[in-house]
């Protein structure tokens, strides 16, 4: 197994929570290596690929994660990559890998709580937030209404995501998009 980079914090799982918390990582410093196992990212979080990046977090893909191990000083992570098995050493990580958490099974965590019964629907849009008071990053919590609005560049692409009922049609998301933009305006 081959040696490889080192990180302050190791993030398995680019996916929007992995992209973020690089973002907000990056932005006050830190060394930020961020692993994903699938080959590259679907459309909708590149922006924030692409300013994570441009911060300073590293982004691989292609890298999956097969075993972890305390180390003196955090973690050494064992990777499965295009280019064969791969060491990686970092203070801390970050699981934010998704529902079947492959840094939750090789911990050995369970996972306490339920299956929630809503969807989140995931949008970038083209909209100064910050005219209606938003800030970069932004959790709404709320128990009916809750969601992100968080800002991935500096020209007025931002990303929404907000819940709703898993009982609801999946082609319903784009007419309530279009409802909720609306009251925006």
């Amino acid at each position: 197994m081959t040696e490889g980079d080192c990180a302050q914090v190791l993030i398995a799982g680019a996916g929007p929570v992995g992209l973020l918390t690089a973002l907000a990582l990056a932005q006050v410093g830190v060394e930020v290596l961020v692993i994903e196992a699938e080959g590259q990212l679907n459309d909708s979080p590149r922006a924030a690929q692409a300013q994570a990046e441009r911060l300073g977090a590293r982004v691989r893909f292609g890298h999956k994660l097969v075993g972890l191990a305390r180390s003196a000083g955090g973690i050494r992570a064992e990777l499965e990559t295009p280019h064969g098995s791969r060491a990686v050493r970092a203070e801390w990580l970050i699981g934010a890998d998704g529902a079947r958490s492959t840094v939750r099974e090789l911990l050995g965590l369970r996972f306490a709580g339920h299956t929630s019964p809503n969807r989140f629907v995931a949008t970038n849009i083209d909209c100064d937030m910050a005219a209606y008071g938003y800030q970069p990053s932004n959790f709404i919590c709320d128990p009916v209404h809750g969601g992100v609005v968080a800002q991935l560049d500096g020209q007025g692409l931002w990303r929404l995501t907000y819940r709703e009922s898993a009982a609801d049609p999946a082609e319903r998301a784009g007419i309530e998009l279009e409802r909720r933009a609306s009251q925006l305006a």
